[in-house]
């Protein structure tokens, strides 16, 4: 899981956090199956070498990736600012999940 924001990181203990974790567990995910990395845009290639991820899941608009198995979906802390963003997030987790297995 990437994200470039430095304020509401999901890197962090608290609200956004628990959202994350809650889910992912919806799609049967734990939280030490993935990597949590708070990082810059122009960063993003290197991190991607550095863990050879064979899927990505991208939670911030700034970000994008070349990788076949990328997803991108709102940041937890825009989901709890505004419920309506559930739905396109669930539908990003489902494509994410199928993936997956």
């Amino acid at each position: 899981m990437l994200e470039s924001r430095e304020q509401d990181s999901f890197c962090q203990s608290g609200e956004v956090q628990s959202l994350l974790f809650k889910m992912l567990s919806a799609i049967n995910l734990s939280a030490d199956e993935v990597v949590l990395r708070n990082i810059q845009a122009a960063e993003l290639n290197s991190v991607l070498r550095e863990y050879e991820p064979t899927t990505v899941l991208l939670m911030d608009k700034e970000l994008s990736s070349d990788i076949d198995r990328h997803f991108s979906t709102h940041h937890p802390s825009m989901i709890l600012a505004d419920a309506k963003l559930k739905r396109d997030a669930w539908e990003v987790l489902k494509q994410l999940e199928s993936c997956l297995s």
